[in-house]
């Protein structure tokens, strides 16, 4: 029936600790199968080890317990918990696998969640095969040793050994020996992405053969009903209801617009993960109640009934490990969007969320590669500097006098904070007033809100916009102090540790401003005013601009905040000039100004 190439993974953990975030006793692998199925499951043992009463106890899971389940025409995995799994349990599992022969191996992880003491990948294959290695997330050259104990004698943690084990058949292995896990760090969009993996390949693996899987993929979506179904066009039906939307609309831009405006007002979102339907577009508008992937297929199949080239894009969202090029698989894909091509702009769209924009999905589906499914299939990058975000804070402080004043704050909020709180403020009439009494907390003295509005709640085509006046009752004093930035940005440095390993990925790129104007009474003027300050971190990556100035002429004072998000990805090796910039902006925005009479 062909070659065939084993696969064996043997793995013993030790569990140390036990908590909500780490769950060793979880274990999937995926492994290749080709279309005709040709792989198969030879042996899954899992056996947990606890000490009991002085004696080990072992706890060995029924076969039951085992999935093997389909991801895609080109891969299955195999998913168990293993049982008995508590604080200073031993889990060992052994997994065998057959699978046709092919010209590269499975991705085996050196560094990831959990440290390893030793870690081991190991290929067995005549002695005429050469191979080449590669770590992803490290540029060191792994060196050939002789054996594991010349490794050992010379401290040396990451080899590679080639030695002959039968007849024209030789054994390379590659090793880690101490391998730390992966830190977790603020600001890591999936600590996933960093994983050191070990990718051992056939020289002459051809980049053809990425572009006929991903193809294979590609038309078994078209072909399948619950995805490329929906859309193919056979369905009719609908065309009366979209010529209803769409009457006496001459621009395709338009009426996508009105079909886009139409699909996120009409549809509740039921939350169901994936990126297929599960049901006919007929059923979909009975129900009115569907998931992300049945909105964004039903926004498809109207806007090709109008005439519009509309296809679907599958993408992972943020959290997830990004998708790769050079892994045709879906397994990384769980979200479905709509590509509206027009007038030679491209226009991604998510229909699924009563408060998203027309052209601009939500910040968490900018997550690197995602892929085009149409007749030709194609390849399209949504990155986080992609999106770009901006919020706008304004303070006015009036009616000045010794124990009172009076202050007036507009903020007009970002993408990502609008839709946030579009869903809050919905929610009931003391929504409102439950933010702005968590804002007063930055206020001095004890503050009582006179009256407060939230603008484009329900047009999220435009800003959100919160409006709220407070009568502040401070201590008498002359002098008296205040802050020069009540409402700040970042309340605290999320970059306080001394060292980081990871790279600073922040969802977005991000413009934010902060102007605050205080009208002075009469005989009354500030007393010190700290200079001006601007900060420029890597040509412009990271930009801080404050400013305080002193009108004499209308007896008032001015204070200008400006930060600017402009590259929201960057490197741990810029980690302490990171650091030591949010420092500085913490330390700028926290300043007081003296005012005396």
């Amino acid at each position: 029936t062909g070659l065939i190439q084993g696969y064996l993974l043997h793995r013993i953990i030790k569990v140390l600790k036990t908590d909500a975030q780490s769950h060793p006793e979880e274990v999937e692998l995926s492994y290749e199968n080709g279309k005709d199925n040709t792989a198969y499951v030879l042996n899954v043992k899992v056996t947990t080890y606890n000490l009991e009463n002085g004696k080990v106890k072992e706890t060995v899971l029924d076969e039951k317990g085992v999935n093997n389940d389909n991801i895609d025409m080109f891969h299955d995995k195999i998913s168990f918990t293993a049982a008995a799994v508590k604080e200073g349990s031993i889990i060992d599992y052994v997994v065998e696998i057959a699978t046709p022969l092919h010209s590269y191996l499975p991705e085996w992880e050196f560094k990831g969640k959990m440290p390893k003491v030793k870690s081991e990948f190991e290929v067995i294959a005549p002695d005429s095969i050469k191979f080449i290695d590669v770590l992803t997330n490290n540029n060191i050259k792994i060196p050939i040793v002789d054996s594991p104990k010349v490794a050992e004698s010379k401290n040396i943690k990451l080899y590679k050994s080639i030695k002959t084990v039968m007849h024209n058949h030789n054994s390379f292995s590659w090793y880690r020996v101490d391998v730390p896990a992966l830190k977790k760090e603020p600001y890591v969009s999936s600590s996933d992405n960093f994983r050191e993996m070990l990718q051992v390949k056939i020289p002459g693996y051809k980049d053809s053969e990425q572009v006929k899987r991903w193809r294979m993929l590609n038309d078994s979506l078209l072909k399948n009903q619950y995805f490329g179904g929906l859309i193919d066009g056979k369905d009719k039906s609908l065309k009366p209801f979209t010529d209803s939307i769409t009457r006496n609309i001459n621009t395709s831009l338009r009426k996508a617009q009105l079909i886009f405006s139409y699909v996120r007002g009409a549809f509740d979102n039921n939350n169901n993960p994936g990126i297929y339907s599960r049901r006919t577009l007929a059923q979909i508008f009975k129900n009115r109640i569907a998931s992300e992937a049945e909105i964004n297929l039903t926004l498809i199949a109207l806007l090709r009934l109008a005439g519009v080239d509309a296809s679907p894009v599958i993408l992972g969202t943020l959290g997830t490990p990004r998708a790769k090029e050079i892994f045709p698989t879906l397994a990384c894909f769980n979200y479905t969007i709509c590509l509206a091509k027009i007038d030679g702009h491209n226009y991604y769209l998510d229909g699924s969320n009563k408060f998203n924009t027309f052209g601009i999905p939500p910040v968490y589906c900018y997550n690197g590669y995602c892929r085009i499914i149409n007749d030709t299939g194609a390849a399209t990058m949504l990155n986080s500097r992609d999106f770009r975000d901006k919020g706008i804070q304004k303070v006015l402080v009036t009616g000045i006098t010794d124990s009172v004043m009076m202050i007036d704050v507009m903020e007009s909020k970002g993408m990502i904070e609008s839709a946030y709180l579009r869903n809050i403020l919905t929610m009931d009439t003391t929504s409102l007033l439950q933010y702005v009494k968590k804002r007063m907390q930055a206020f001095p003295g004890r503050d009582t809100a006179l009256a407060m509005s939230a603008e484009n709640i329900n047009n999220p085509e435009q800003p959100l916009v919160i409006k709220y006046t407070l009568r502040s009752i401070r201590k008498p004093g002359n002098p008296f102090s205040i802050n020069s930035d009540v409402l700040k940005l970042f309340g605290s440095s999320p970059f306080a540790a001394a060292e980081r390993t990871l790279p600073v990925e922040f969802p977005s790129a991000f413009a934010f401003t902060y102007n605050m104007e205080v009208e002075l009474p009469a005989g009354m003027k500030p007393i010190n005013l700290p200079q001006p300050y601007t900060d420029n971190l890597g040509n412009g990556f990271l930009i801080f601009d404050h400013n305080i100035n002193y009108d004499k002429s209308e007896n008032k004072l001015f204070v200008s905040t400006k930060i600017s998000i402009n590259e929201p990805t960057m490197p741990a090796t810029s980690y302490t000039e990171i650091s030591a910039f949010f420092d500085k902006m913490l330390l700028e925005t926290s300043q007081m100004v003296v005012l005396k009479k």
